[in-house]
């Protein structure tokens, strides 16, 4: 490297140049915002055991499902994807989400449950 110069190209290394243009006719990379990119989990597959009984995340809170709730706070932040993980009540907790735009998979169940170690 000289001083006040340009570098000599080296032909075994792409030209910076050669990859901050995009070849002819090529789709334009779309725009990513500045910083990390983070998902969210919901995690919605558990039996709410230690509720005793009903499934927590179906209880209401001011009228709206609790899964629902945490879904609407997470849709709210920068996090995406968000995607819902349900097992338990699968079919409830899907209904309870609603039209929300949040990708849900479904966790198929243990036959051991889960237990503490």
């Amino acid at each position: 490297m000289g001083a006040g110069g340009l570098l000599a190209e080296i032909p075994s290394r792409p030209l910076p140049r050669a990859a901050a243009s995009p070849a002819p006719g090529a789709k334009p990379e779309p725009k990513i915002a500045p910083g990390p990119r983070i998902a969210a989990l919901l995690l919605a597959a558990g039996q709410s055991r230690r509720m005793g009984g009903p499934n927590k995340l179906l209880a209401e809170i001011d009228g709206r499902p609790m899964v629902a709730r945490v879904a609407q706070r997470l849709l709210s932040s920068h996090a995406r994807p968000i995607v819902a993980v349900l097992g338990n009540e699968a079919d409830s907790v899907d209904a309870a989400l609603g039209r929300l735009p949040v990708e849900r998979v479904r966790n198929p169940p243990s036959p051991r449950g889960c237990r503490p170690h």
